[in-house]
């Protein structure tokens, strides 16, 4: 079974302790998202858990516990967003260079395999024109050189609740930016692929990716994991199926583009609500709530041997 932490919230910035404790009791209850009052059950036991899949803009605090997890038997692939944005857009997120060092500490400790950076979401502003996506890019492949084997790009999108903040990329520009970042990549080495989007760049040297992606992650493994597609995602999206055991408005980098946090002032009331104790990320049980348990999806582990 493959654990996203987390698509909804950034759970390895804000609520490491918690991920701790709960991989240390070796179960979590999360909220269904649209059914209101049920929380599944999910085993997060080393023989139920083929991968953790960490998705952060901030996994500082979980680089000390890494190497504790892998010797309890997890397996840990990483996800880093790094784009170098600013506080404009990006309020709460570490300084860049931070990052970066934050950045090739992961691929120490897990193999730079292990580590993909994300570039994204892409967005022009009177900022940010394709001049400066050109120049940050190259400095960021500069930096992480090494240090990673792929990086994974998404244009923005413009989420009802951001209230028009966002302008869509026209296909033309986003071909231009797909075409120049390729290119710029390809020079270091590095894959790109793109992340839920409707277009196809593979005319660009760009070919769609997953962020909880079953073939890959089944290479790095060496077993086969369940391949069907997850279910609740964007058509585009193409991650395997996975349990994600984060919840919606639960996080502070207060990123103006956010897809999972519609209320910063929700988020900070939940984070409030927190305790690294509970079963839930926020709030405890009341008693009064349906608990169901989350059907297995944990592969038959037998080495490939080709």
């Amino acid at each position: 079974m493959l654990i996203s932490v987390s698509r909804r919230t950034d759970i390895a910035a804000f609520y490491t302790p918690w991920l701790l404790n709960r991989l240390q009791a070796g179960e979590v209850l999360v909220p269904r998202v649209h059914q209101p009052g049920v929380w599944e059950w999910v085993d997060l036991s080393v023989q139920a858990v083929d991968a953790l899949v960490i998705i952060s803009k901030n996994p500082r605090p979980l680089l000390p516990h890494l190497e504790e997890l892998r010797q309890r038997g997890y397996r840990i692939a990483v996800q880093m967003t790094i784009t170098g944005y600013g506080p404009s857009w990006e309020k709460n997120v570490p300084p860049l260079q931070e990052s970066l060092a934050v950045f090739r500490k992961l691929s120490q400790v897990l193999g730079p395999e292990w580590v993909d950076w994300r570039y994204d979401p892409i967005l022009l502003d009177r900022g940010i024109s394709l001049q400066w996506h050109r120049q940050q890019f190259e400095t960021l492949c500069q930096a992480l050189s090494g240090a990673t084997t792929r990086c994974i790009i998404s244009f923005a999108d413009a989420y009802p609740h951001l209230g028009g903040l966002i302008q869509l990329l026209e296909e033309e520009t986003m071909r231009v930016l797909a075409q120049m970042l390729g290119a710029i990549a390809a020079s270091y080495q590095l894959t790109v692929t793109s992340c839920a989007e409707r277009l196809d760049f593979s005319q660009q040297g760009i070919k769609p990716g997953a962020c909880v992606d079953g073939e890959r992650l089944s290479q790095l493994l060496g077993w086969q994991l369940p391949l069907a597609k997850a279910s609740g995602q964007r058509a585009a999206c193409r991650c395997a199926e996975s349990v994600d055991i984060g919840s919606y408005d639960t996080c502070l980098h207060g990123c103006r583009y956010c897809y999972a946090t519609t209320s910063t002032a929700l988020a900070h009331q939940r984070h409030a609500l927190h305790d690294p104790a509970s079963p839930l990320l926020w709030g405890w049980p009341t008693g009064r709530e349906q608990i169901v348990k989350r059907p297995s999806l944990a592969a038959t582990r037998q080495l490939k041997l080709f």
